[in-house]
């Protein structure tokens, strides 16, 4: 009588257990693949990466719902434990959406057309969702640049009303007479290429009030009270959306630490600095955030720990060797390449190439899918 080892079972159930992934993306298309029993969240990234055309990769991550909460796919964890995963439903299809993660601070520093495009394409949904608030004149001024884009120049003849508009996902809640204030300005974007429309839209985008900023509520006990964070470092805010007031700014320069126990989310300060932060009592050096819960609070606590390593550190961080299992706490780390690496590589490679790929209008980029799905966005005019 022979017994099989627990690894021989395991690679066994592999083999014959996949994995069926769907996922999300611009433009309401999405792309199905499927990945081993055994395979990584970057078994998964890395395959959607490479069927998108995007080199970048660092900037955008992998959205999915579990237990009722968003959580973004690790790259070093496995697949499996990351979402609801349930060997027994063959058939089940596991939904993922991909967005950006990690907002660069200043959109001349990209020099990869493929980022730049998916940057847009995010930020245009961000607009029109409400989930990235504007002013009334900068949002039909995007709404013009977005026209420009996906139609072409402003012709009396073909488009003498509105209705040429409507087809288009501009902004919420749009009518005639909003439609009327984009289409006067569509006429001022004669000659505007795709990708000239593209740098336009970049340059004011990333200059509102609230891009790039991923939002947590906090338990105060008094008016409401949010926590920000973005590649500047955390940012605390009170009042209602989107009419927010800025109460604090820490630069993450100020931030020696950052942890979360339980359902709180602790900031160390640097110990020079931390009489900025006095409570009138004594200088403080950790700042304490309530979250609702536990799970919520390692959430934010994984964002702040991505964006402290990606925009603060220099230098290609290596994933962690193999953790002692009698350490305590979470095995998460930041792993890969940083911001400043990417700049550097870009503006090297802008430096050697400085041929830009003519391009078609972006109303044909996504008719060309498979091996053709990046060349459809690389010929914009």
């Amino acid at each position: 009588m022979s017994f099989k080892s627990r690894s021989d079972i395991l690679s066994n159930q592999s083999l014959k257990t996949q994995i069926k992934c769907r996922i999300d993306y611009y433009e309401g298309q999405e792309y199905t693949t499927q990945v081993d029993y055994d395979a990584k969240g970057q078994d998964l990234l890395r395959r959607v990466f490479m069927f998108l055309g995007i080199e970048e990769c660092d900037f955008f991550g992998l959205l999915t719902v579990t237990n009722e909460l968003s959580q973004w796919i690790e790259p070093n964890k496995l697949l499996r434990k990351q979402i609801d995963f349930n060997k027994k439903a063959n058939d089940k299809v596991y939904v993922f959406t991909l967005k950006v993660k990690l907002f660069p601070p200043d959109s001349r520093q990209i020099f990869n057309e493929i980022t730049r495009y998916y940057l847009v394409l995010q930020l245009r949904q961000d607009v029109f969702s409400g989930q990235l608030p504007c002013s009334f004149a900068s949002a039909v001024y995007l709404a013009s640049l977005i026209a420009q884009a996906e139609i072409g120049d402003f012709n009396e003849e073909e488009h003498p009303n509105t209705d040429y508009l409507e087809k288009l996902s501009l902004l919420q809640n749009q009518d005639s007479t909003i439609l009327g204030y984009v289409r006067t300005l569509h006429q001022e974007q004669k000659t505007l290429t795709p990708a000239e429309t593209d740098e336009l839209f970049l340059d004011r985008a990333t200059r509102l009030q609230y891009y790039g900023i991923h939002f947590s509520m906090v338990q105060s006990g008094g008016p409401p009270l949010l926590v920000g964070i973005s590649s500047k470092g955390i940012t605390t805010y009170t009042g209602e959306w989107p009419n927010f007031i800025k109460l604090h700014e820490i630069p993450w320069l100020r931030i020696s630490r950052i942890e979360y126990r339980k359902n709180k989310l602790l900031i160390h300060l640097v110990p020079i600095l931390s009489r900025l932060h006095s409570d009138g009592d004594g200088h403080r050096d950790i700042i304490v955030f309530k979250l609702e819960n536990k799970r919520i609070a390692k959430q934010v606590w994984k964002i702040c720990i991505e964006h402290h390593g990606f925009f603060r550190c220099s230098k290609t961080m290596l994933p962690p060797k193999k953790l002692s299992f009698l350490k305590r706490g979470s095995k998460f780390r930041f792993t890969g390449r940083t911001y400043q690496y990417l700049v550097r590589q870009g503006s090297k490679r802008w430096e050697e190439d400085s041929i830009l790929s003519k391009r078609q209008n972006s109303l044909q980029r996504f008719r060309i899918q498979g091996n053709n799905h990046m060349a459809s966005i690389l010929s914009r005019n």
